[in-house]
């Protein structure tokens, strides 16, 4: 090889030595940076970067962060980034909630507005009504974000029903079919959209059917309802041809007074109304059942008939009447007394008198079994039988009023529908075996609305008519004697102090006298009773908790809430119950401004005192619930001299008793 060669050979190797120094040395755009610059970005090509504020990109191949802190000295980028400073973000005009809790906000306001569609489909309130929801939710609950965004007006209100609560419900009831537990089909005759009726659902095929059910658990459901309505005619007629025949006993009576036997293999099941010969003395027909197959001793026989049978002279039946020589006849006949010993048949019973043990025998043997058996089971085909009718004509009443008592849970306009159907429910209530007003007011959500007071008055007007109105007639006469007759023996100070009340303020209005009238009765009446505890011990009852269970008072409206829950509490701790009980409202009994009727945890308003005392008297009846042990006297005073109503419930009261007798001349 030359030296020209040579050199050129190694002037080339250093020329590729630099150019890959030249390469390790190329600065290239480094992440980090963006924490100490917010305004860098990296630049399209490698070795650039991009400045936002400036919005424009340069070299950093060379100098790397040098070049950037260059950039950031230069007249153009110092005097957009104080522009930049002076212009707001496009983002502070947004609310600066987090998305995440942005999202969850509008969930929360979905869920509201759905629950609110439910609820207007359950109660069935108008559409229309949601148009005014907005504003009105809003302004009750200021401080509610969902209240602020809550939005459901009609058209809205109409789409989320349609869409969303009526498919969901669709997909639930389908889930609920299609499981592994039975369910009736019901059908209104008609199908609107396939025409399809009772008819015609019988004769379908299974193409057809497949085409109006698609579901295949319903399908198949369907078609096992369709052929159980073709079995209940087969089985009732093989349950017919079944039958044992009926004997029947016909007589002929003769001159003679012969009686002929004939069984007739034609007759149908035997009647279970009683069978009475007739008056005719051509032909009397009786019905006896057939016993010949039948096991009357048997474990379940003899439970259902352990009441005492009546004893007869069964030898004066056997030989002094039609029946008896017929059945003797019938034995003769069928050689059934032939080898037996008479005391098989019948033993004559012994009375108490020639008794060896001091007590009456019974007649035995298998003819007294035989008839006793005969007379048992007619009398209780004749007791289903009244049963069956009653229990038929039961289930008919409840059928038709059972869908007047879902309208009245579930319905409150339009009122006077209410007042109809409340009127035709009236015996469902009478039936009612509600034990707490609770229990009823679960039955009957109406009696919750504050116009049912007209429900309760049309209630007591059926059960006791024409007695609605004495208490406003007769309740200032009652007192006025009542005070006649026992103020002058009061002895309590607070009893005295009504009655000077009473006698010195003129211009007393009605509220108060009723007022103090309620007061002062636990002392003109002082209690006698006594109730026992469940620890075992007696509750003589005082004055004060006579009145408390009749009538209490509050100052003002502030003081209620505690007021009952305090009462609630003593009577708890007593394991007493609740019954209803009247509550005003003022600074004094001189000046009432309100008076309620407290129901459990209802409260009735009333007008006036007088209106809460009645009130309080008809729920006890309406409701049947028990007068408080504490006033019970003094209820069942009220109840006689005042309103004239007399039950079979009455409880008797003796010293009460005497003085309903001296007060009944009330005029």
């Amino acid at each position: 090889m030359s030296s020209s060669e040579y050199d050129y050979d190694r002037e080339s190797e250093k020329r590729e030595e630099c150019k890959q120094k030249s390469k390790k040395r190329r600065n290239y755009f480094n992440n980090d940076w963006q924490q100490t610059y917010s305004w860098l970005l990296k630049g399209k090509e490698e070795g650039t970067a991009k400045c936002i504020a400036c919005n424009s990109e340069f070299s950093i191949a060379n100098g790397g962060v040098y070049d950037v802190k260059k950039h950031m000295k230069t007249g153009k980028h110092i005097k957009q980034v104080e522009n930049s400073a002076r212009t707001p973000n496009i983002l502070s005009f947004f609310n600066s909630t987090s998305t995440a809790t942005s999202t969850k906000n509008n969930y929360r306001t979905a869920a509201a507005e759905a629950c609110f569609a439910y609820h207007t489909v359950q109660h069935a309130h108008s559409y229309n009504s949601a148009n005014c929801s907005n504003s009105l939710f809003s302004v009750i609950f200021p401080d509610s974000k969902i209240a602020q965004t809550f939005s459901c007006g009609r058209t809205k209100l109409t789409k989320v029903v349609t869409n969303v609560l009526a498919k969901e419900s669709r997909k639930l009831i389908i889930q609920d079919l299609s499981g592994n537990h039975p369910f009736s089909l019901a059908t209104d005759a008609s199908n609107k959209e396939h025409g399809v009726d009772l008819d015609t659902a019988v004769k379908l095929s299974r193409e057809e059917i497949k085409e109006l059910i698609p579901y295949v658990g319903l399908r198949s459901r369907f078609c096992r309802a369709l052929k159980s309505m073709e079995q209940p005619q087969s089985s009732s007629e093989s349950s017919v041809s079944s039958v044992t025949p009926t004997m029947i006993l016909d007589w002929n009576t003769n001159d003679d007074g012969d009686t002929t036997l004939i069984d007739d293999p034609q007759s149908s099941v035997p009647s279970t109304s009683s069978s009475i010969p007739s008056t005719s003395s051509d032909v009397r027909i009786i019905e006896v059942i057939p016993v010949e197959d039948t096991d009357i001793t048997t474990e379940g026989f003899q439970a259902s008939t352990q009441s005492t049978l009546p004893e007869f002279d069964l030898k004066t039946l056997l030989d002094c009447t039609p029946l008896g020589s017929t059945i003797i006849a019938y034995y003769e006949k069928n050689q059934m007394l032939n080898n037996k010993l008479s005391g098989t048949y019948y033993v004559p019973a012994i009375s108490k008198k020639h008794s060896v043990t001091n007590k009456p025998i019974v007649a035995k043997g298998k003819l007294v079994d035989k008839v006793r058996n005969l007379l048992r089971l007619n009398r209780q085909i004749n007791a289903n039988s009244s049963k069956t009718l009653e229990t038929t004509t039961e289930l008919k009443l409840d059928e038709s009023l059972r869908k007047v008592k879902i309208w009245l849970q579930t319905r409150k306009e339009p009122w006077n529908e209410v007042v109809t159907n409340w009127k035709s429910t009236m015996e469902l209530r009478r039936q009612s075996t509600s034990k707490t007003a609770s229990e009823f007011f679960k039955d009957w959500p109406i009696l919750q609305d504050s116009r049912s007071t007209q429900l309760i008055d049309i209630d007591f007007d059926v059960m006791f008519p024409t007695k609605g109105v004495n208490i406003h007639i007769r309740w200032f006469p009652f007192m006025e004697k009542l005070i006649l007759l026992r103020g002058s023996s009061m002895k309590e100070r607070s009893g005295l102090q009504y009655l000077e009340i009473l006698n010195l303020e003129e211009n007393c209005n009605e509220d108060t006298k009723v007022a103090l009238h309620l007061h002062m009765l636990p002392n003109l009446i002082p209690p006698k009773g006594r109730t026992k505890l469940p620890n075992k011990k007696d509750w003589k009852f005082s004055a004060a908790e006579v009145l408390e269970s009749l009538i209490q008072h509050v100052k003002g409206p502030g003081d209620i809430e505690d007021h009952i829950q305090s009462y609630q509490d003593r009577m708890y701790n007593l394991k007493q119950t609740i019954q209803p009980y009247i509550l005003v409202v003022g600074p004094s009994l001189k000046n009432v401004t309100a008076t309620y009727v407290i129901v459990d945890k209802i409260r009735y308003k009333c007008n006036t005192v007088l209106s809460a005392l009645d009130l309080n008297f008809k729920i006890f009846h309406i409701m049947n619930v028990c007068y408080p042990s504490q006033s019970e006297y003094l209820w069942i005073l009220i109840q006689k001299c005042v309103y004239e109503v007399h039950t079979a419930q009455d409880k008797t009261i003796p010293y009460i008793l005497d003085l309903i007798e001296v007060l009944k001349d009330i005029n």
